[in-house]
């Protein structure tokens, strides 16, 4: 889980880096070396050390994640508290059928909200911390 949002934060500073480069702002070049061992170029502005931008990206990627998975938790949370267990497809129709398609979003906020807060600082403050200790 975390290693897959540590994914979305990586890419995510690749497109941002690649949409400054294309507005035409300076850019310097830094060497990354990837787990296979092979070596790329990649644009960067320099914002990307800022931890007030380490700390946005990670939010915005944990906060995208969890939109893509909050109806299938929503479900998931529907099937523990039914006193009749049900698939969930049968749970998702149910829930459609009784609050509508919008039901299955119900607490996103509240979800969006925990992930731009929690999930920034613990995913945003791991390279500075990382730094920090020399590892």
């Amino acid at each position: 889980d975390s290693v897959l949002l540590g994914k979305a934060v990586v890419v995510l500073r690749q497109f941002f880096a690649g949409v400054r480069c294309r507005m035409g702002q300076k850019s310097r070049r830094y060497t990354t070396i990837s787990d296979t061992g092979s070596q790329k170029q990649i644009m960067s502005s320099g914002r990307e050390d800022s931890l007030a931008w380490q700390l946005g990206l990670a939010g915005a990627a944990c906060t995208v994640a969890q939109g893509a998975v909050h109806w299938v938790e929503t479900t998931m949370v529907r099937q523990q508290l039914a006193s009749v267990q049900q698939n969930m497809v049968a749970t998702i129709s149910n829930i459609v059928k009784t609050e509508g398609a919008p039901a299955l979003y119900r607490g996103f906020s509240a979800a969006a909200m925990r992930e731009l807060s929690y999930s920034s600082l613990r995913f945003g403050l791991y390279e500075p911390i990382k730094r920090s200790t020399g590892r």
